[in-house]
């Protein structure tokens, strides 16, 4: 598979537009849920390169039942439960 097929398919609880910048440019940052960490893990090596992004509003996702989380995704290496 090409680098230009590769896609990365996340889901955002949040969204924050910042600009725009002096250059012009505008920095876009997702807030994204700990289950969503396999989803977003390879983001980083994507450092440098030209993206191309598409959102759906999450009304979309709600239809498709998409809008919450597996309840039964193991928590993400690192991170644990705190129970009392």
């Amino acid at each position: 598979m090409e680098d230009k097929d590769k896609k990365s398919v996340f889901m955002a609880d949040g969204l924050t537009i910042n600009g725009p910048r002096v250059d012009g440019n505008f920095k876009v940052s997702f807030d994204v849920g700990q289950y969503q960490y396999n989803n977003i893990k390879n983001l980083p090596l994507l450092n440098g390169k030209i993206l191309i992004v598409a959102v759906i509003q999450g009304e979309d996702l709600k239809k498709k039942g998409m809008d919450n989380p597996a309840p039964d995704k193991p928590p993400m290496e690192g991170i644990r439960k705190i129970e009392e």
